[in-house]
């Protein structure tokens, strides 16, 4: 046979990613609070080195950290607020996750700590500049992409470069798939 090239673009592909749960929700309105962090941290995500947060200048950012133990000692660094988030998770664990061990719902049991580490990745994001961000997530090597609106995705450069979208002759706007293969003569 031919063997073939192939062309991954990770900013396609999450794209199709964040299809998932966007059809979850639109399915079920039950599944928004396993899938998005409510505002008031109500819900708490578990898996918060790998969810969005608003930056102090209204920048939405997008942590990429998915394996919480691997990235959220780098992440927390990085916002400056280490101490405070360790200070609470041992006040959580000693205050509300051990004293409730007739809960066998693990998830349920260590759901203040999950609050706690979110609140205070939260007021992180907060107290800094997207910019601020960019040097310290550089420092710091933490994970992460800006989110961008439809209509800045439609107008960014790389968008348009990598073929990530097309633009069909009527002006529809559609995802191109992610992954490309081509035969190599």
């Amino acid at each position: 046979g031919k063997s073939q090239e192939v062309f991954v673009s990770y900013e396609r592909i999450g794209l199709w990613l964040l299809q998932i749960p966007f059809n979850l929700v639109n399915r079920n309105k039950d599944m928004e609070s396993i899938i998005a962090i409510n505002k008031v941290v109500s819900n708490p995500s578990y898996t918060p080195t790998y969810a969005s947060y608003k930056s102090k200048d209204g920048v939405w950012v997008q942590l990429l950290g998915l394996e919480t133990k691997r990235h959220l000692n780098r992440t927390i660094a990085a916002l400056g607020v280490q101490w405070r988030t360790y200070g609470s998770i041992l006040y959580q664990v000693v205050t509300k996750v051990l004293p409730n061990s007739k809960e066998k719902n693990v998830a349920k049991r260590v759901k203040p700590v999950f609050e706690s580490i979110c609140k205070y990745i939260k007021e992180g994001f907060s107290n800094h500049t997207f910019s601020e961000l960019q040097k310290s997530f550089k420092k710091h090597d933490v994970w992460y992409a800006p989110i961008r609106s439809p209509s800045s995705l439609v107008n960014y450069k790389q968008t348009h470069q990598n073929n990530i979208i097309h633009i069909s002759e009527s002006g529809k706007i559609s995802v191109a798939s992610p992954i490309r293969f081509t035969l190599l003569n």
